[in-house]
């Protein structure tokens, strides 16, 4: 496994709160954050060339991007679990 970008360490909590919100109740903080991490990692290669990104005002888009991706992706395989135990609808 990749290492990670250090910007990452910075994304993944702001990810955290808004999908642990999301699903309070349904998934542990711990466990998504962990989720989160081993995304990022597997993503390494495709988010290390974003986040070296000399130009600042892009490299913070870049960042705001790839916070969007984990959270999307995030919420899409928490929803469907749950739908799939028939916890939500």
């Amino acid at each position: 496994m990749s290492e990670i970008h250090p910007s990452i360490y910075d994304i993944v909590p702001s990810v955290v709160k808004v999908v642990g919100r999301r699903f309070k109740g349904f998934v542990e903080e711990s466990d998504l954050r962990q989720e989160c991490y081993l995304f990022a990692a597997a993503k390494h290669n495709q988010f290390k060339d974003l986040l070296d990104e000399p130009n600042t005002e892009k490299r913070l888009q870049n960042e705001r991007r790839i916070g969007w991706q984990i959270k999307r992706v995030r919420s899409e395989e928490h929803t469907s679990e749950l739908q799939s135990r028939g916890l939500i609808s």
